[in-house]
């Protein structure tokens, strides 16, 4: 901050200084901060009274764009000479890029002093969904992909690419999953977006509900390298198959369909990583069946060297014979509650 001249043209330090600083060279955007402040009070007798009302404001600005981030009362007064330091985390509502960060102390609506602080935010993208269509081949019960009020559609090849260059360009580093309401396998530019996520030096990890693994498809899938593939079985049981998947096609099909890729993986090697995803019904756990019932599954698939995950209850692990099987304990929401979670 320039100093003021005083008539001779002497620099004369200003009444009240203020510095900000911030430990981490490229805080992460959408998260919370810590800054430090620095007052120093040289010569201002109203930040010295504690009768006079100072407030404090900081924002987090670029161009146009105007974050407030704190407004509140000074809870101090500094007397001359005095010097005092705060520590405060403040959560920045911004995802990307260069901002100012600006802090003020006012008396009334005049400005006692300011201060600035450029700040390079990086992104804090842990998962990236990318719906490359909202049609899907299932009516799944616990999918809210029937009450969607969207229009069918796919992504624009264009967009796809722009979108995956700029989270080249911000740094990103996990992989894209291609998956949100619609399936995937239904997209017609799909092997040509996956050579542009690794063009980009991106991964992908595809998730699919499984029935269109026809030889194509499965060759498709393995001459793009895709790097993961989750496979959606989720209804594991021949009773129900057509009723809660919302489908004309049986279920020998369906299974022969998942085997076709899951031998293929086999046979060739990784990649993609492959997981077959199993869902069982919640209020059913605590029957001694159900557990009866997921060993049985599971044990097919073992035998083709496959990493199996339930994701329905509270299984903590299978134990099959000497080998223990890792489960995911969270509960997938169903029906109206899951609807909520996404866009119409």
């Amino acid at each position: 901050m320039a100093r003021p001249l005083a008539s001779d043209g002497l620099r004369v330090a200003p009444p009240v200084s203020l510095e900000i600083s911030c430990p981490q060279v490229r805080p992460r955007g959408l998260t919370t901060v810590p800054f430090s402040f620095r007052l120093t009070n040289r010569s201002s007798p109203e930040l010295a009274d504690a009768g006079t009302e100072v407030t404090a404001r900081v924002a987090l600005c670029r161009g146009a764009e105007h974050s407030e981030l704190l407004d509140a009362p000074l809870p101090l007064a500094l007397p001359v000479g005095a010097e005092h330091s705060l520590e405060l985390p403040l959560h920045l509502p911004a995802f990307h890029g260069w901002y100012e960060l600006q802090a003020q102390l006012l008396v009334g609506d005049r400005p006692l002093v300011e201060a600035r602080l450029d700040l390079h935010l990086r992104h804090h993208v842990e998962e990236l969904f990318l719906e490359v269509t909202n049609a899907c081949n299932f009516r799944c019960d616990f999918c809210p992909q029937g009450e969607l009020k969207r229009k069918p559609a796919i992504l624009d090849l264009d967009l796809a690419r722009k979108v995956l260059g700029d989270l080249r360009d911000m740094g990103h580093a996990h992989p894209i999953r291609l998956h949100l309401l619609g399936e995937p396998l239904l997209y017609p530019h799909f092997e040509e977006l996956i050579g542009i996520v690794h063009e980009f030096g991106q991964t992908v990890r595809l998730a699919t509900n499984g029935p269109r693994f026809d030889e194509a498809t499965v060759e498709a899938i393995l001459r793009s390298r895709v790097d993961e593939l989750m496979i959606s079985l989720n209804t594991p049981e021949r009773e129900g198959f057509e009723e809660r998947r919302g489908t004309r096609m049986d279920y020998d099909t369906y299974m022969a369909s998942i085997h076709r890729m899951v031998d293929a993986v086999i046979e060739r090697g990784s990649p993609p990583r492959t997981w077959v995803n199993v869902l069982y019904d919640g209020r059913r756990l605590g029957e001694p069946e159900l557990l009866d019932e997921a060993h049985a599954f599971a044990r097919p698939w073992f035998e083709r060297s496959m990493n199996i995950t339930c994701c329905r209850g509270t299984l903590r692990e299978w134990m099959i014979g000497s080998r223990r099987l890792p489960t995911r304990t969270s509960r997938p929401s169903t029906g109206a509650a899951a609807s909520k979670l996404w866009p119409r």
